[in-house]
């Protein structure tokens, strides 16, 4: 964890072993904490022809006029999507990339149900906040396949033959 300079933003960073997953986080003390920005970050590889593109992207949750609940709750899926990309050449090589879509779904961040029940005092008197990550992998994955319109020697062959019936025709 680190507390930046401004001294009300807290960063926690830390590897995710796993693509099914929940992490919890605590913050202990009376803080009034407004929102999150949850962020996932991966990196590239490039394998021969396959390509896993760098994962990078974050979402800032929260709630207008509210600080977050006492324990929130936020479900994240990442859904597989891989780009088939046939060759121009007869034999040639099938280029691969996949990237990582995450969606979020699931979210309870609101403190009104707190608020309502507990009255407008009692939500502040908490000593701790929790925020509970749930990450899954979804079973399927989303496939693009490119093909060109038309191949190398196809082209060639249509250029010639368009180039010969004029030819002919003149």
């Amino acid at each position: 964890c680190l507390i930046q300079p401004d001294d009300v933003t807290l960063t926690a960073t830390f590897p995710l072993p796993t693509h099914q997953l929940e992490v919890q986080l605590n913050v202990s003390g009376i803080y009034f904490i407004g929102g999150i920005r949850l962020c996932l970050r991966g990196p590239g590889i490039i394998n021969g022809s396959s390509t896993l593109q760098t994962l990078d992207t974050c979402t800032l949750l929260f709630t207008t006029n509210e600080t977050l609940a006492r324990t929130s709750t936020v479900s994240m899926s990442l859904i597989k999507v891989i780009n088939q990309t046939s060759p121009l050449q007869i034999g040639g090589t099938t280029i691969y990339s996949g990237r990582w879509a995450p969606t979020i779904g699931g979210i309870s961040i609101s403190d009104s149900l707190v608020y309502e029940q507990d009255g407008e005092y009692l939500r502040y008197v908490s000593e701790r906040t929790t925020f509970t990550v749930t990450i899954s992998e979804q079973p399927f994955f989303l496939q693009n396949d490119q093909q060109p319109i038309i191949r190398t020697s196809e082209l060639a062959f249509h250029t010639l033959f368009c180039f010969h019936n004029e030819e002919i025709n003149e």
